[in-house]
């Protein structure tokens, strides 16, 4: 990750578990952060949540609330849908590939 984390006091539990492998809030949140040049600390301070509560959302741990997403997205002057779609030009990326993959492996079962 682009810097540390530590505890403090936040307001609110985190809701929801992310999915691994799916790119979303939790990376977009280290992403524009690190864009914009800011510490994890300056971002928690920010949006009203703790340094720990930020590295959850970058681990995958847990999932913005919306008010924590709307914070999110005025501080760093993007859309909430950019923040929770993530990168889909990658994600479109994975499936082409893996369908790829998945043809190839078809083909190879039909000829033996």
């Amino acid at each position: 990750m682009g810097y540390h984390s530590d505890a403090h006091a936040r307001r609110g539990a985190p809701t929801g578990n992310r999915k691994e492998g799916i790119d979303g809030a939790g990376s977009a949140v280290e992403g524009q952060a690190g864009g914009a040049g800011l510490s994890q600390d300056e971002v928690s301070k920010a949006i009203f949540v703790s340094r720990q509560t930020i590295s959850n959302w970058e681990n995958d741990k847990t999932y913005p609330d919306v008010q924590s997403l709307l914070l999110l997205s005025q501080l760093f002057e993007v859309s909430i849908d950019a923040l929770v779609r993530g990168d889909v030009v990658a994600m479109q990326q994975a499936i082409a590939e893996d369908s790829h993959i998945l043809l190839a492996g078809l083909l190879l079962a039909l000829e033996g």
